[in-house]
């Protein structure tokens, strides 16, 4: 099993310190974004978590910007591949949506994305995803996360969010989980 925890907060330049799951500390496994006018987005991961329910505990800086955290758990799945991040400023109602592309599209493999988008309301995952969170902290920060059969998705991850003519900021990640041999 494993573990993921995907946070999306509304300023880059206010990382997370430590994310922990009871007391046990996750590693960070991927991170974009550093800009004060800037969406950011983190992903950590614990492999083999202890069964059963636990607190998730986020450790950052007071003031810093609004934040929305979702997890998933995940069985079958037993270790945590290269993470993909990328980031932009989206037209909506264009071409150019947060995506993150070059995952692997291998038999088994599950993917996990979180987003991070400068925008008051939700955003839609894009085909063949599972949407595993979806909300809206502070008013602005909209934070998602999704998941997908790697084999499904041809190796991409996206999201559309805002309204026509709307200008978005975005970072999103996603992290490929290799499949128990």
């Amino acid at each position: 099993m494993v573990l993921i925890v995907g946070l999306s907060i509304s300023r880059g330049d206010a990382p997370a310190s430590s994310v922990t799951y009871g007391s046990t500390a996750l590693t960070k496994i991927g991170e974009i974004g550093t800009s004060s006018v800037a969406p950011r987005v983190e992903m950590w991961a614990l492999v083999s978590p202890t069964s059963g329910t636990a607190t998730i505990t986020v450790s950052r800086p007071s003031g810093s910007g609004s934040i929305v955290g979702g997890s998933v758990s995940l069985l079958g799945v037993s270790s945590v591949g290269t993470p993909v991040v990328a980031s932009g400023t989206t037209a909506t109602g264009l071409l150019f949506q947060p995506t993150v592309s070059g995952l692997p599209t291998t038999a088994g493999t599950v993917l996990v994305d979180t987003l991070a988008a400068d925008f008051n309301g939700l955003g839609s995952a894009g085909p063949s995803q599972s949407v595993q969170w979806d909300t809206v902290g502070g008013g602005t920060v909209n934070g998602a996360g999704s998941t997908a059969d790697a084999t499904q998705t041809g190796g991409t991850m996206s999201w559309q969010v805002g309204t026509i003519l709307s200008i978005i900021g975005w970072a999103m990640g996603a992290v490929p989980l290799s499949p128990v041999c």
